[in-house]
């Protein structure tokens, strides 16, 4: 048997396989397999042939044909060491500097027992020291002004709260529309019988007094509206008390601006604090729906009148700082007089540093209300217009 291969092309190397080590061409191993292999009789007297040449040969083409892998694919991969594994740093400026200052950081940190490990609390406490430095550095005049302004957002507050908790409080009393605008306006009843008697309290006792005593009034009421509402006469008087509790805030705090604000400040000065109103029936329409849903209409009053209580606590703490911080706008608030107010004669020095912007008011002031020259100002019907139309 031939073992010179005819599918081998013309000048190609001979097939050949490794063994032992040594390449050894295919066609020599075959051979030297024929020689070794003892002979075997055939049954029926025929020539020997060599025994398993034909099975080792057709092994060794296989093993030929076949691609040999470099790595069989069952071989784990090796993995690299982790420390091969670290980022490539290069040298930058400044880059010692800040491993420096890192380190620093973290020995203060270390130092001062984890207090920068929270991160959240930090933060809070610097936004609460900067508040802090804003308030001390207010002038005192200007805390008057943010103490009014708050009061006027309670105010509105208590003032729109029944408009939109009275749709579940009809429901549960079984209320008609002629007894829920019954309620809705009793409001108004106090509230139109207590603005001459509040603007008159306020210029003889100043707003000082008059405000704390007017939130603490309307607070009270609106507070008591769930345990009055059971009937529908004395949950009209509850509402009728609040209209006469805000109807003194007005007048109070203009007061309060007529007494310790310069005259070209005061614009500037009312229109801040009368913007609280606006802000107060935004919250107000805002937070009751919340509560109704969340809470019930009872959680409304209660939640609004608490928090005026806590307007007036924080009001006459104020005062008391100011009195103490400040003896000359503490002595304008409480003066029974006008005449004590920036533009007089007894602070107008102390307030308005000296002359200039109402100075021309200086002076003991009358007991006579020009009520015609007030109808015939231009200023005065500007005014009305835009307030009733």
């Amino acid at each position: 048997m031939s073992l010179s291969s005819a599918s081998t092309p013309r000048g190609a190397a001979p097939p050949a396989v490794l063994l032992a080590g040594r390449r050894m061409p295919l066609k020599v191993l075959a051979t030297q397999t024929i020689r070794r292999a003892p002979p075997q009789q055939p049954a029926g007297g025929a020539a020997a042939v060599p025994g398993g040449v034909v099975t080792r040969m057709a092994q060794l083409v296989r093993a030929v044909s076949q691609p040999r892998l470099r790595r069989p694919l069952d071989m784990p991969v090796r993995e690299p060491a982790a420390a091969s594994l670290r980022p490539l740093t290069l040298p930058w400026p400044g880059r010692r500097q800040q491993e420096q200052d890192q380190q620093q950081r973290e020995q203060q940190q270390q130092q001062s027992g984890g207090a920068a490990s929270a991160p959240s609390t930090s933060g809070r406490g610097d936004a609460l020291g900067a508040f802090d430095a804003w308030w001390a550095a207010l002038p005192s005049r200007h805390k008057v002004l943010v103490g009014g302004f708050l009061s006027f957002i309670i105010c509105n507050m208590d003032k729109v709260n029944m408009s939109v908790a009275i749709i579940p409080m009809a429901q549960e009393f079984g209320w008609s529309p002629s007894v829920a605008g019954l309620v809705q306006s009793s409001f108004f009843w106090g509230y139109i019988l207590s603005q001459l008697p509040g603007g008159y309290l306020s210029s003889r006792h100043g707003g000082r007094r008059t405000l704390p005593a007017g939130v603490t009034m309307f607070s009270l009421a609106t507070a008591a509206v769930p345990l009055l509402a059971g009937t529908v006469p004395g949950l009209c008087f509850s509402r009728a008390a609040v209209g006469l509790g805000e109807a003194i805030a007005p007048s109070a705090a203009t007061d309060m601006v007529a007494r310790i604000v310069p005259p070209e400040e005061r614009s500037r000065a009312v229109s801040f604090v009368f913007a609280g109103l606006h802000f107060g029936s935004i919250v107000g329409l805002v937070a009751s729906p919340w509560l109704i849903a969340n809470v019930g209409w009872p959680s409304v009053f209660l939640s609004f009148g608490v928090a005026g209580l806590f307007w007036s606590s924080w009001f006459e703490g104020l005062m008391a700082d100011l009195a103490k911080a400040d003896p000359d706008i503490a002595a304008a608030l409480t003066s029974d007089r006008l005449s004590a107010a920036p533009g007089g004669a007894a602070a107008e020095e102390a307030l308005a540093g000296g002359g200039g912007h109402g100075a021309h008011a200086a002076g003991p002031l009358s007991g006579h209300v020009p009520w015609r020259a007030f109808l015939r100002s231009r200023g005065v019907q500007a005014l009305m217009y835009t307030h009733f139309w």
